[in-house]
């Protein structure tokens, strides 16, 4: 098991179908006993209107009470901006119920769910490999990656419809990309067969200042066009990443400018 875990596709594999499979266990439990408050039963309603409207004017979901599929409370204050033309556009941003809508269609606020805890897999994964690769070792990528997968905030935002769990995917998975962090374990530069940890902390100060070799370059902008999506698509989610977008984009320009200090 251990030989297994020691590889990082397998080992992510596991990680992500662990965390899926357990998600997914929880989802009756969560269905039957948490009522959706907030802000979620009108990113839902958006998501419903997409799914079955083909557009986001919310004025005849709202007037018809479409949230009753999902919404028992009865009565659903409007989260609205109106118009000129008099379309009811959702007062929160629209990126998560166009991501969520497709699985809305499927299955409703279930769906939802499901597919919630698909992503959040994918995150515990993200959070195990960035672990294993920050420190060198599987087993404290596997304890720290398994850690926040199951302990607050993650472990509540994934039963959420909420944008936060997502944000939080894409923000790692670009981060671990920008800063090129499969390449630290992987890196030989600077490694000493007499001091392990010393050479793969000076092979990260190395790929950190830029000085990639030929592989770790190649390795780098394969996933370019995925890790530039996720930058892209922060505001989408919440107008709260705009910062974090900034950041992100200032440190790719830092990290590739080719005339900066080394």
């Amino acid at each position: 098991m251990s030989r297994l875990l020691a590889k990082p596709i397998l080992a992510a594999t596991f990680v992500f179908f662990l965390s899926w499979l357990i998600y997914a266990q929880m989802i009756p439990f969560v269905m039957h006993t948490w009522k959706i408050t907030g802000d979620e039963p009108h990113y839902l309603l958006a998501a419903h209107s997409l799914a079955y409207d083909g557009d986001l004017d919310l004025k005849n979901n709202y007037l018809d009470g479409d949230h009753k599929y999902f919404y028992p409370l009865g009565f659903l204050d409007p989260h609205i901006k109106e118009q000129p033309g008099g379309a009811w556009l959702l007062s929160h941003d629209i990126g998560l119920p166009i991501l969520i809508a497709p699985a809305y269609a499927l299955g409703g606020r279930l769906g939802v769910m499901h597919f919630f805890a698909l992503l959040g897999g994918c995150l515990a994964a993200q959070m195990y490999l960035l672990g294993w690769e920050a420190s060198g070792k599987w087993w404290a990528g596997l304890l720290g990656g398994l850690s926040l997968a199951f302990s607050a905030p993650l472990s509540l935002y994934v039963f959420q419809v909420y944008p936060e769990m997502i944000g939080g995917l894409l923000c790692l998975f670009a981060a671990r990309h920008i800063l090129n962090t499969p390449e630290w374990l992987n890196s030989s530069s600077g490694r000493s067969p007499t001091s392990p940890d010393a050479g793969r902390s000076q092979a990260r100060s190395a790929l950190l200042r830029g000085d990639k070799t030929s592989d770790s370059t190649t390795s780098y902008w394969l996933p370019a066009p995925l890790h530039v999506g996720a930058v892209a698509a922060l505001p989408w989610l919440s107008g709260r990443y705009t910062p974090i977008q900034i950041f992100l984009i200032a440190l790719t320009v830092w990290k590739h400018w080719p005339d900066r200090p080394r």
